[in-house]
């Protein structure tokens, strides 16, 4: 019995410290417009309410990878083609 009320008590003090734990903090208003120039260059426009879901889901994938694998007409750093390499 004694057991079981350590375990509740235990619970129930490291519950509110673990929920603080997990959560994020808040953005600050530079990181968001970071945020929202990186996807506007990665071809996202906030004003075309068309295609919204999809359009900004392309935009994020292309945010969070900007430099496509090398391929065919790409160059390497110093100029040289990279195909064939």
């Amino acid at each position: 019995m004694r057991l079981l009320i350590f375990v509740v008590a235990i619970t129930a003090v490291s519950l509110p410290a673990l929920s603080q734990a997990q959560s994020n903090p808040p953005l600050t208003h530079a990181q968001v417009l970071d945020q929202l120039v990186a996807l506007e260059k990665a071809g996202y426009h906030p004003q075309d309410k068309t295609e919204y879901p999809t359009d900004l889901q392309r935009a994020e994938s292309g945010a969070a990878h900007p430099n496509p694998p090398a391929g065919e007409g790409a160059t390497n750093i110093d100029g040289t083609a990279a195909a064939g390499k």
